[in-house]
């Protein structure tokens, strides 16, 4: 697979890298910025990071599941747990630790956080985020400018967006 790769704060990229950070979505675009930073890790020996920040928005009142001791919010763990343990195995590789970890919150808030251990943060890039987009920002965009470490977003050689400002 080729990737296209952006530098996203203008950082230069570390020639020893030991730990990168790999926040996901579950997104094609974030799995495919995982496939990168296993590629990137094989090649200098390093440790990825997988990390899923979920966020449970403004519905405090939900309260328990029906039928259930378990909250909304344990529910929403779980679930995002038995899929970040899922991509993992999924994408083991002989020879590269890659490890996973949960958090709740903003992930704006919690990705540059995690950041001070990492010499790289690898990220998928969602250009075509619509009202999301506009109404959020764009997750990659805002982590770069919160974070001392390099920035790299992924994307396919093939997106369409690249060919059509190369055309």
């Amino acid at each position: 697979m080729r990737y296209v790769c952006t530098v996203e704060n203008g950082r230069k990229i570390p020639i020893d890298i030991e730990r990168i950070l790999v926040p996901v979505d579950f997104s094609e675009e974030s799995t495919l910025a995982l496939e990168y930073a296993i590629d990137l890790a094989e090649r200098h020996h390093a440790v990825v990071e997988v990390l899923h920040v979920w966020e449970l928005g403004p519905y405090p009142a939900m309260g328990h599941l029906a039928n259930s001791d378990e909250s909304f919010a344990q529910h929403i763990h779980a679930l995002a747990t038995a899929r970040l343990e899922e991509l993992l195995r999924e994408h083991r590789r002989e020879g590269v630790e890659v490890v996973g970890a949960i958090e709740s919150g903003e992930p704006i808030r919690v990705i540059p956080e995690y950041a001070p251990r990492f010499q790289l943060i690898v990220m998928g890039a969602h250009d075509d985020q619509g009202a999301k987009g506009l109404l959020f920002g764009n997750v990659a965009d805002r982590v770069a400018g919160e974070v001392q470490c390099t920035v790299i977003t992924v994307r396919r050689e093939d997106e369409p967006m690249l060919r059509a400002s190369n055309a």
